[in-house]
Protein backbone atom coordinates (compact mmCIF):
# COMPACT_ATOMS: atom_id res chain seq x y z
CA UNK A 1 0.00 0.00 0.00
CA UNK A 2 2.68 2.31 0.84
CA UNK A 3 4.83 1.28 -2.33
CA UNK A 4 1.21 2.09 -4.01
CA UNK A 5 0.58 5.83 -2.80
CA UNK A 6 4.41 6.67 -3.71
CA UNK A 7 3.69 5.64 -7.17
CA UNK A 8 0.22 7.49 -7.78
CA UNK A 9 1.92 10.48 -5.51
CA UNK A 10 4.98 10.39 -8.52
CA UNK A 11 3.17 9.41 -11.39
CA UNK A 12 1.39 12.10 -12.66
CA UNK A 13 4.19 14.76 -11.91
CA UNK A 14 6.66 12.27 -13.62
CA UNK A 15 4.29 11.71 -16.70
CA UNK A 16 3.54 15.56 -17.21
CA UNK A 17 7.27 16.14 -17.62
CA UNK A 18 7.60 13.00 -20.09
CA UNK A 19 4.82 15.10 -21.70
CA UNK A 20 6.37 18.40 -21.73
CA UNK A 21 9.67 17.22 -22.55
CA UNK A 22 7.91 15.42 -26.34
CA UNK A 23 6.26 18.87 -26.47
CA UNK A 24 9.74 21.09 -26.42
CA UNK A 25 11.22 18.82 -28.33
CA UNK A 26 8.19 18.25 -31.27
CA UNK A 27 8.08 22.51 -31.12
CA UNK A 28 11.90 22.38 -31.76
CA UNK A 29 11.35 20.34 -35.17
CA UNK A 30 8.69 22.22 -36.57
CA UNK A 31 10.71 25.62 -35.85
CA UNK A 32 13.79 24.04 -37.60
CA UNK A 33 11.63 23.56 -40.51
CA UNK A 34 10.17 27.37 -40.39
CA UNK A 35 14.22 28.35 -39.89
CA UNK A 36 15.11 26.50 -43.03
CA UNK A 37 12.12 28.10 -45.14
CA UNK A 38 13.12 31.37 -44.00
CA UNK A 39 17.54 30.63 -45.00
CA UNK A 40 16.59 29.13 -47.95
CA UNK A 41 15.14 32.70 -49.04
CA UNK A 42 17.51 34.60 -47.06
CA UNK A 43 20.19 35.83 -49.89
CA UNK A 44 17.24 36.12 -52.60
CA UNK A 45 14.89 38.22 -50.93
CA UNK A 46 18.11 40.38 -50.07
CA UNK A 47 19.14 40.81 -53.58
CA UNK A 48 15.92 40.77 -55.54
CA UNK A 49 15.63 42.80 -58.40
CA UNK A 50 19.08 43.71 -57.91
CA UNK A 51 20.62 44.34 -61.49
CA UNK A 52 16.77 43.58 -62.35
CA UNK A 53 14.68 46.21 -64.31
CA UNK A 54 11.41 47.12 -61.48
CA UNK A 55 8.61 48.28 -63.50
CA UNK A 56 6.77 45.05 -64.78
CA UNK A 57 6.84 46.42 -68.77
CA UNK A 58 10.32 47.04 -68.16
CA UNK A 59 10.93 43.89 -67.02
CA UNK A 60 9.11 41.82 -69.52
CA UNK A 61 10.68 44.04 -71.88
CA UNK A 62 14.38 43.79 -71.08
CA UNK A 63 13.93 39.59 -70.74
CA UNK A 64 12.68 39.74 -74.09
CA UNK A 65 10.01 37.12 -75.59
CA UNK A 66 11.96 34.23 -75.10
CA UNK A 67 10.93 30.48 -73.92
CA UNK A 68 10.06 30.34 -70.31
CA UNK A 69 7.64 31.51 -68.07
CA UNK A 70 9.48 33.74 -65.94
CA UNK A 71 10.11 35.57 -68.91
CA UNK A 72 5.95 36.76 -68.46
CA UNK A 73 6.01 37.11 -64.79
CA UNK A 74 4.85 41.13 -63.62
CA UNK A 75 8.41 42.33 -62.72
CA UNK A 76 11.00 40.75 -60.14
CA UNK A 77 9.00 39.83 -57.14
CA UNK A 78 5.38 38.56 -57.51
CA UNK A 79 2.65 36.19 -55.66
CA UNK A 80 0.43 34.00 -57.67
CA UNK A 81 -1.35 31.58 -56.52
CA UNK A 82 -0.19 28.04 -55.60
CA UNK A 83 0.12 25.02 -57.47
CA UNK A 84 -3.06 23.52 -56.40
CA UNK A 85 -5.23 26.66 -56.14
CA UNK A 86 -4.32 28.45 -53.37
CA UNK A 87 -4.37 32.13 -52.68
CA UNK A 88 -1.08 33.72 -52.72
CA UNK A 89 0.58 30.37 -52.40
CA UNK A 90 3.50 30.86 -54.52
CA UNK A 91 5.92 33.44 -54.58
CA UNK A 92 8.32 34.34 -57.56
CA UNK A 93 11.49 36.08 -57.06
CA UNK A 94 14.38 37.76 -60.16
CA UNK A 95 17.46 38.28 -58.03
CA UNK A 96 21.22 38.89 -59.32
CA UNK A 97 23.46 37.63 -56.82
CA UNK A 98 26.92 39.46 -56.65
CA UNK A 99 30.04 37.64 -58.10
CA UNK A 100 32.74 39.60 -56.28
CA UNK A 101 34.18 41.06 -59.47
CA UNK A 102 34.35 44.16 -61.64
CA UNK A 103 34.97 45.30 -64.89
CA UNK A 104 38.42 46.21 -65.23
CA UNK A 105 38.25 48.41 -68.15
CA UNK A 106 34.16 49.90 -70.09
CA UNK A 107 33.44 47.76 -72.52
CA UNK A 108 30.83 47.27 -75.16
CA UNK A 109 28.96 44.39 -76.22
CA UNK A 110 25.69 43.91 -77.97
CA UNK A 111 23.91 41.27 -80.66
CA UNK A 112 27.33 40.19 -81.91
CA UNK A 113 29.45 39.04 -78.82
CA UNK A 114 32.96 40.78 -77.58
CA UNK A 115 34.65 40.62 -74.42
CA UNK A 116 34.59 42.21 -71.02
CA UNK A 117 37.68 41.96 -69.05
CA UNK A 118 37.55 41.86 -65.37
CA UNK A 119 39.86 42.81 -62.32
CA UNK A 120 39.54 39.76 -60.41
CA UNK A 121 40.07 36.20 -61.08
CA UNK A 122 36.37 34.74 -62.29
CA UNK A 123 35.24 31.13 -60.98
CA UNK A 124 34.07 28.54 -64.21
CA UNK A 125 31.56 26.81 -61.05
CA UNK A 126 28.98 29.78 -62.20
CA UNK A 127 29.01 29.04 -65.66
CA UNK A 128 27.47 26.31 -67.74
CA UNK A 129 29.97 25.93 -70.56
CA UNK A 130 27.67 22.79 -72.40
CA UNK A 131 25.25 25.63 -73.07
CA UNK A 132 27.04 28.80 -73.76
CA UNK A 133 24.27 31.36 -75.99
CA UNK A 134 21.56 29.51 -75.37
CA UNK A 135 19.18 31.82 -74.79
CA UNK A 136 16.22 29.81 -73.01
CA UNK A 137 18.83 28.79 -70.07
CA UNK A 138 19.45 31.22 -67.20
CA UNK A 139 22.55 29.52 -66.60
CA UNK A 140 25.10 31.65 -68.46
CA UNK A 141 23.17 35.11 -67.36
CA UNK A 142 24.77 37.93 -65.88
CA UNK A 143 23.47 41.84 -65.84
CA UNK A 144 24.89 45.10 -64.51
CA UNK A 145 23.00 47.60 -62.40
CA UNK A 146 24.65 50.31 -64.67
CA UNK A 147 25.40 49.31 -67.91
CA UNK A 148 23.79 51.45 -70.62
CA UNK A 149 20.35 50.30 -71.50
CA UNK A 150 20.37 49.57 -67.51
CA UNK A 151 19.87 46.22 -65.79
CA UNK A 152 20.07 44.75 -69.26
CA UNK A 153 20.54 41.01 -69.18
CA UNK A 154 23.22 39.49 -71.21
CA UNK A 155 24.46 35.74 -71.66
CA UNK A 156 28.05 34.39 -71.50
CA UNK A 157 29.48 33.28 -74.91
CA UNK A 158 32.47 32.02 -73.75
CA UNK A 159 34.59 32.07 -70.42
CA UNK A 160 38.34 32.92 -69.43
CA UNK A 161 39.78 33.66 -65.87
CA UNK A 162 39.68 38.06 -66.43
CA UNK A 163 37.36 37.90 -69.03
CA UNK A 164 33.82 37.17 -70.45
CA UNK A 165 32.41 36.97 -73.95
CA UNK A 166 29.04 38.82 -73.65
CA UNK A 167 25.85 39.10 -75.85
CA UNK A 168 22.54 40.62 -75.84
CA UNK A 169 19.85 38.96 -77.45
CA UNK A 170 17.78 42.04 -77.63
CA UNK A 171 19.81 45.44 -77.87
CA UNK A 172 22.29 45.86 -80.69
CA UNK A 173 24.60 48.14 -78.36
CA UNK A 174 25.08 47.63 -74.24
CA UNK A 175 27.54 50.11 -72.68
CA UNK A 176 29.22 48.32 -69.08
CA UNK A 177 31.29 50.84 -67.09
CA UNK A 178 34.53 50.45 -65.80
CA UNK A 179 34.90 49.27 -62.16
CA UNK A 180 31.14 48.03 -63.01
CA UNK A 181 30.68 45.01 -60.40
CA UNK A 182 29.12 41.61 -62.02
CA UNK A 183 26.21 39.87 -61.11
CA UNK A 184 24.96 36.35 -61.50
CA UNK A 185 20.64 36.34 -62.53
CA UNK A 186 18.45 33.85 -61.00
CA UNK A 187 15.07 33.13 -61.12
CA UNK A 188 13.46 31.22 -58.16
CA UNK A 189 9.73 29.86 -57.14
CA UNK A 190 8.73 28.80 -54.03
CA UNK A 191 5.74 27.21 -52.10
CA UNK A 192 4.45 24.58 -49.91
CA UNK A 193 3.10 21.48 -51.77
CA UNK A 194 -0.02 19.38 -50.24
CA UNK A 195 2.77 16.31 -49.23
CA UNK A 196 3.79 18.91 -46.64
CA UNK A 197 7.00 19.12 -48.47
CA UNK A 198 8.49 22.65 -48.97
CA UNK A 199 9.69 23.00 -52.52
CA UNK A 200 11.32 25.82 -54.69
CA UNK A 201 11.98 25.66 -58.26
CA UNK A 202 15.44 27.23 -59.57
CA UNK A 203 15.23 27.81 -62.96
CA UNK A 204 18.81 26.77 -63.39
CA UNK A 205 17.51 23.06 -62.75
CA UNK A 206 14.53 20.97 -64.27
CA UNK A 207 11.03 20.86 -61.86
CA UNK A 208 10.92 21.52 -58.30
CA UNK A 209 13.59 20.44 -55.76
CA UNK A 210 11.63 19.89 -52.46
CA UNK A 211 13.74 21.60 -49.68
CA UNK A 212 11.95 20.47 -46.74
CA UNK A 213 9.74 17.87 -44.70
CA UNK A 214 7.00 19.15 -42.49
CA UNK A 215 6.07 22.50 -43.83
CA UNK A 216 2.48 22.74 -44.76
CA UNK A 217 1.35 25.52 -46.21
CA UNK A 218 2.88 28.54 -47.32
CA UNK A 219 1.37 32.20 -47.92
CA UNK A 220 2.95 35.73 -48.83
CA UNK A 221 1.72 39.25 -48.76
CA UNK A 222 3.60 42.28 -50.21
CA UNK A 223 2.39 45.68 -49.68
CA UNK A 224 4.55 48.68 -49.51
CA UNK A 225 7.75 47.79 -50.19
CA UNK A 226 7.77 44.71 -47.31
CA UNK A 227 6.86 40.75 -47.81
CA UNK A 228 5.35 39.01 -45.16
CA UNK A 229 5.33 34.96 -45.21
CA UNK A 230 3.02 33.13 -42.76
CA UNK A 231 4.50 29.57 -42.33
CA UNK A 232 2.72 26.82 -40.89
CA UNK A 233 4.73 24.07 -39.94
CA UNK A 234 4.04 20.45 -38.45
CA UNK A 235 5.97 18.77 -35.35
CA UNK A 236 6.95 14.35 -35.89
CA UNK A 237 4.98 12.91 -32.76
CA UNK A 238 1.47 11.98 -33.54
CA UNK A 239 0.96 11.51 -30.24
CA UNK A 240 0.46 15.02 -28.54
CA UNK A 241 -2.80 16.51 -29.48
CA UNK A 242 -3.48 16.07 -32.62
CA UNK A 243 -5.07 19.16 -34.82
CA UNK A 244 -4.30 21.66 -32.60
CA UNK A 245 -2.64 24.72 -33.47
CA UNK A 246 0.14 26.61 -31.59
CA UNK A 247 0.96 30.53 -32.70
CA UNK A 248 -2.39 31.34 -34.19
CA UNK A 249 -2.45 34.87 -34.03
CA UNK A 250 0.52 34.51 -36.13
CA UNK A 251 -1.69 33.02 -39.16
CA UNK A 252 -4.39 34.42 -42.13
CA UNK A 253 -7.77 33.39 -41.03
CA UNK A 254 -7.76 31.82 -44.47
CA UNK A 255 -5.06 29.29 -43.36
CA UNK A 256 -6.48 28.15 -39.87
CA UNK A 257 -9.85 27.74 -41.35
CA UNK A 258 -7.97 25.20 -43.20
CA UNK A 259 -5.58 23.44 -40.96
CA UNK A 260 -7.76 23.57 -37.63
CA UNK A 261 -8.72 20.40 -36.48
CA UNK A 262 -7.58 18.20 -39.33
CA UNK A 263 -3.92 17.35 -38.67
CA UNK A 264 -2.31 14.24 -37.42
CA UNK A 265 0.07 16.45 -36.11
CA UNK A 266 0.50 19.67 -33.82
CA UNK A 267 0.87 22.24 -36.16
CA UNK A 268 3.03 25.98 -35.36
CA UNK A 269 2.42 28.92 -36.91
CA UNK A 270 4.98 31.32 -37.90
CA UNK A 271 5.01 35.20 -39.44
CA UNK A 272 8.10 37.15 -40.60
CA UNK A 273 8.25 40.48 -42.00
CA UNK A 274 11.20 41.30 -44.54
CA UNK A 275 12.21 44.75 -45.97
CA UNK A 276 12.76 44.62 -49.88
CA UNK A 277 15.67 47.14 -50.07
CA UNK A 278 15.51 46.95 -54.26
CA UNK A 279 11.89 46.27 -54.31
CA UNK A 280 9.95 50.20 -54.89
CA UNK A 281 6.88 50.78 -52.24
CA UNK A 282 3.51 49.79 -54.28
CA UNK A 283 0.58 47.77 -52.88
CA UNK A 284 0.35 44.22 -54.64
Amino acid sequence: MILSFIFILFFHPFKNGIDLLCLLRDRRIAQQRIRTVRAVLDAPLRFCALGVPLDAEAYKKALGSRSGRFFGWDGPLSVTDGKNGEEDACLRIVFAYPAACRTSAAGMTGKEASYVSFRSKLSRTDFDPDIYDKPGSIKNWVTFANSDPPRAPLTVSSFSEYSLKLRSFDNDEVRIPKGEELLLLRVLECWAGRDGIFYTNDHRASGAQPRENGVCDLRFRLEEGLLTIYVIARGEDKSLSPGRIEGEEKCTPEMLSRWRGVSEYVLYCEKFVVCMPNVPARSQ
